[in-house]
């Protein structure tokens, strides 16, 4: 079975806090499990870390793995409107 096509995606540089030369952001709008990891395979790089920092309209902040909050309403009506049930 051959790769399974996805939607596009975008990937820069992460000018913010540079930890090393080989941090970079990717932006996925449809993702697949492990697709960054096999993405990165793809060009020869090794993935050590991901950290998830938004989730579809909603930004995770400061949450770390495990942790969770409860929605505010504003963040609960972007949501229903995102996958349109409001």
């Amino acid at each position: 079975m051959g790769p399974t096509p996805t939607l596009p995606t975008k990937a820069r540089t992460t000018p913010k806090r540079k930890i090393s030369e080989h941090e970079f952001t990717i932006t996925l709008y449809q993702g697949l499990k492990r697709q960054i990891r096999e993405m990165c395979k793809a060009v020869q790089l090794t993935v050590v870390r991901l950290v998830r920092t938004d989730f579809g309209p909603l930004n995770i902040g400061k949450l770390k793995p495990g942790e969770y909050r409860h929605l505010t309403s504003e963040e609960l009506a972007t949501l229903k409107k995102t996958v349109g049930i409001c």
